[in-house]
């Protein structure tokens, strides 16, 4: 078993976010289902370099990596249990 991006990306019930004020820096919130909260972030080093949608879609891989880690964390919690009978 494992658990799949589709899986992840099911159990985020929404996104937000934030371009901090005065700075290059971007940060993703997803809020999932259970009402956790992941946070994913990008800061751009050079101002020329600057690209907002680059800084978002980093900031959320960050984010999505962090709900994949805890849904396969639950998953592994989940087959334990199930193999010494719990």
């Amino acid at each position: 078993m494992r658990v799949t991006l589709e899986q992840v990306k099911e159990f985020i019930e929404r996104e937000e976010i934030l371009k901090v004020p005065g700075t290059n820096a971007v940060v993703v919130a997803l809020v999932c289902k259970n009402g956790s909260v992941e946070t994913g972030f990008n800061n751009c080093i050079d101002d020329a370099e600057y690209n907002f949608d680059y800084g978002v879609n980093a900031a959320r891989t960050n984010a999505i990596s962090k709900v994949w880690e805890k849904l396969g964390f639950e998953l592994r919690t989940k087959l334990m249990e199930a193999r010494n009978g719990n």
